[in-house]
């Protein structure tokens, strides 16, 4: 509550002044990093009245091929989302939204499914090779994405509007046109 409406808007109007000279108008509030708080305490009480202090549910721990098939099927609903809405609008203070916003249910409570059915044992028990061969293979398709196909956004300190800037290719930066 401090930093969203007091620190926050603070810093982010003296530090614009300070290196843009623009003003912020008085009284912004601005969520920073109080939104992930803020979304775990919501999920929280969610998953205090819907689940109970009883509630366990019994489900055996996938194997990886069903954790690989859960993130490839996150994944394409989030694609499927960003179609038909602008991936970067924040909405209840969670920034890029409809982006990421999907995801964290589910990953909140696939959480506390796995907590309480003990998957973190089962998971020491799995193939140490699969799983470092899954993550390194993930970042490294991660890194190979932004490298090749990269767009870099930045904020206009004016508008706070998004802007797409250069697009990384072989040839170099390149300057692209705004596309909104």
């Amino acid at each position: 509550m401090v930093y969203t409406f007091l620190l926050g808007p603070s810093l982010q109007d003296g530090l614009t002044h300070v290196f843009f000279g623009l003003d912020f108008p008085a009284g912004v509030i601005t969520g920073g990093p109080a939104w992930f708080l803020n979304t775990l305490m919501q999920f929280s009480v969610v998953y205090a009245f819907a689940c109970g202090k009883n509630w366990s549910p019994n489900i055996a721990c996938p194997s990886l091929t069903g954790f690989f098939g859960f993130a490839i099927l996150t994944g394409v609903t989030t694609f499927i989302i960003i179609l038909f809405a602008n991936d970067r609008d924040p909405f209840f203070g969670v920034p890029f939204f409809w982006r990421d916003f999907p995801s964290y249910p589910l990953y909140f409570f696939a959480g506390a499914i796995a907590q309480r059915n003990n998957w973190m044992d089962v998971m020491r028990q799995k193939s140490r090779l699969a799983i470092y061969s899954w993550a390194i293979a993930t970042i490294a398709l991660d890194v190979c994405f932004k490298v090749m196909y990269g767009w870099k956004h930045v904020v206009s300190p004016s508008t706070g509007e998004f802007k797409r800037f250069t697009k990384i290719n072989k040839s170099g930066a390149q300057k692209m046109k705004n596309p909104e």
